[in-house]
């Protein structure tokens, strides 16, 4: 038969009173911080799989962040386009007007300054600048898109942007599309040679202008349909970045997050057996002795 010595005793006391202190302390960590994982050695394997949520979570945002530049820039493309694309009509309806064989030369002069005067705010529009880079010049955003006299100065790099796990999306237009670069028109070649014609009274330019007009104003209408389908593919994208966003999030709380309830019934639970341990330790201690009753 097995003797329990005093040592035995003793030992076995410290093994049970330092269980029960250790899992108040953890109790009372999970209680207040709301974590049931806090360290690895918490839950190995649910530490390693929180990382790989966290990094996930940490992508998600961040493809977020790209979306929302992303939709600025082309946002702001789509409206400056839609503003080109009304001038291009009034350059067209006044072209229209001026082609009757009614219109004086000076009237045809007068019309030319107006021509003069859309060129010069579509050229404004073309250098629109979104968050100090030039929203029209490619990759060249440090600089212009188009000088005073219409030329390009950007260049065709068409910007992309990740938008999820292997998912990237193009981020507005070049200004190609104001040129015959892009398959179309040169705009402000067409728009100069219009007020040329208006100014000179040449009405067969004139008359030709009215197709041009109509053509540059498809031209601008058709880019600006394509970035409004770009917004709307920005817009759908955006909805699944933030479902998965939030998925990661209640993945990463089922992983370490700590039931409150049970955290709080787990304090209780292991504060009275730290109790009752502390109480048996001192009945213990308080006995006689092998030693003594010898």
């Amino acid at each position: 038969m097995m003797r329990v010595s005093d040592n035995m005793t003793s030992l076995y006391i410290e093994r049970q009173m330092a269980q029960a202190q250790s899992r108040v302390l953890s109790a009372t960590r999970q209680v207040s911080s709301g974590l049931r994982v806090e360290r690895p050695g918490d839950d190995p394997a649910a530490a390693a799989n929180i990382v790989e949520t966290q990094a996930a979570a940490r992508a998600a945002a961040q493809h977020g962040e790209n979306i929302e530049r992303a939709l600025g820039v082309a946002e702001l493309s789509e409206s400056t386009l839609g503003q080109i694309g009304e001038l291009l009509s009034r350059a067209r309806e006044l072209t229209v007007q001026m082609s009757s064989d009614t219109v004086s030369a000076s009237e045809r002069a007068t019309a030319a300054e107006e021509i003069a005067g859309i060129r010069e705010q579509i050229i404004g529009l073309a250098n629109t600048e979104h968050a100090g880079d030039a929203l029209f010049a490619g990759f060249q955003t440090d600089a212009d898109a188009f000088d005073a006299n219409g030329v390009y100065q950007g260049d065709s790099g068409e910007r992309v942007v990740a938008v999820g796990e292997g998912v990237t999306m193009r981020v507005g237009v070049n200004g190609t599309v104001f040129t015959a670069a892009s398959g179309g028109l040169d705009i402000f070649a067409e728009l100069e040679a219009l007020r040329t014609a208006l100014a000179s009274d040449d009405i067969a330019g004139v008359r030709a202008g009215t197709e041009t007009m109509e053509q540059a104003r498809e031209q601008v209408t058709s880019a600006r349909a394509g970035v409004g389908d770009d917004i709307e593919r920005l817009l759908g994208q955006a909805d699944q970045v933030t479902g998965r966003a939030l998925s990661l999030d209640l993945e990463r709380a089922r992983l370490g997050d700590a039931d409150a309830v049970a955290a709080l019934s787990e304090l209780v639970n292991a504060q009275q057996t730290l109790r009752t341990s502390a109480e048996i330790t001192t009945r213990l201690l308080a006995a006689p002795s092998l030693v003594e009753l010898l």
